[in-house]
């Protein structure tokens, strides 16, 4: 009798091996068949090369005057451990929070997969990115220093005028170009845009 119950229960048992094992190959073959198609829309394309640059569009003198402000109110932040943490340097906030965000706007206009139809539009958007994420690096880091060491608020505004004169037009021109690209992009998929 009690050789019964251990055939039978090795029985169920590989009963059981059997099911449980085809259940796992079907959701392997599931999921290795859904990670291999894309789900890349015409609205997705359109968000992350297009609409993504919008956070862009106060470059310049603009967004260092509102980090002085954000500095003076004591609302600047940094992320460090991945932790939103507030900040009293303009520099650490442009190297621990502005910059990763734009990085990570950059890897998901590069993780799209380009098509006749999107390849221009990603490659102006990529534009826009790299100009700005290179200001970020270079120039705004410059400025942002002299804001933390507290150096005259008339050679800061002159640098600022410099950096307006001689970058927000290139940024203003990249854009437009993607725009250009974007618009006939939105309205070739049928994507509703309104611009302002």
């Amino acid at each position: 009798m009690k050789s019964l119950f251990c055939n039978l229960f090795i029985f169920v048992m590989k009963i059981f091996d059997i099911r449980f094992m085809r259940k796992i190959l079907l959701l392997f073959t599931a999921l290795i068949a859904i990670s291999s198609c894309s789900f890349d829309t015409p609205e997705n394309y359109f968000d992350r090369t297009t609409l993504n640059t919008n956070k862009l569009r106060d470059f310049g003198s603009a967004r260092l005057k509102r980090m002085i402000a954000e500095k003076d109110g004591d609302m600047l932040f940094t992320i460090k451990n991945e932790e939103l943490e507030k900040t009293s340097s303009v520099e650490e906030h442009i190297l621990n929070f502005l910059l990763p965000d734009i990085e990570k706007d950059i890897k998901k206009v590069k993780d799209l997969k380009p098509i006749e139809d999107t390849e221009a539009m990603i490659e102006a958007s990529l534009e826009v990115y790299d100009f700005a994420k290179k200001k970020y690096e270079t120039d705004y880091i410059e400025i942002a220093k002299l804001i933390d060491r507290q150096a005259p608020k008339a050679e800061i505004a002159a640098l600022m005028e410099q950096f307006d004169d001689e970058n927000v037009p290139k940024l203003e021109s990249l854009h437009e170009k993607l725009m250009i690209i974007a618009m006939a992009y939105a309205e070739d998929n049928g994507i509703e845009v309104k611009r302002y």
